[in-house]
């Protein structure tokens, strides 16, 4: 993914700066949507996340990733290959610090995020562990409280 947005970057680049007289407004417009239109740097975000976790953008926009994490690829492969401590469920193991690059998250926010929808709202569960030597989360989704707040919310939906 990242490959693909660094492509249309450069090519985005290349055109502005390969011009040799003055860009105006509307061909710099031009370039912007054709990158735009072959940027990968997107992430799917179901506004429903949101309103479980609260009305918090973040935390809803950090649940999205999580529950990407854990849906099964088109081949019907799973992302997350760890296991909790019990057998039980998958865990996602992630450093702090690759939340910055998956979805711009600071230190800050991405504690901030885990802390409302692991503490306030239960939808996951975050522990401590290491992998490859380093701290990491090890993080799973409580789906009883996830699949009852997902339920009430596509009820609430449904009712307006």
């Amino acid at each position: 993914m990242v490959v693909a947005t660094k492509t249309a970057c450069s090519e985005a680049f290349e055109l502005m700066n390969g011009l040799h007289q003055k860009i105006s407004v509307d061909d710099a417009w031009e370039c912007f949507l054709k990158w735009e239109k072959r940027s990968k740097d997107t992430i799917a975000f179901r506004k429903i996340y949101v309103r479980m976790a609260g009305g918090d953008v973040l935390a809803g926009l950090l649940l999205s990733q999580i529950v990407y994490w854990f849906t099964p690829t088109k081949d019907g492969d799973y992302k997350t290959t760890h296991l909790t401590p019990d057998n039980k469920q998958p865990e996602l193991y992630k450093y702090r610090k690759d939340w910055n690059e998956e979805i711009c998250f600071s230190l800050c926010q991405v504690d901030r995020a885990m802390k409302v929808l692991s503490t306030d709202f239960n939808l996951i569960n975050v522990r401590r562990t290491k992998f490859n030597g380093n701290q990491c989360q090890a993080i799973s989704i409580n789906k009883l409280e996830f699949i009852t707040a997902w339920y009430q919310q596509c009820k609430e939906d449904c009712e307006k």
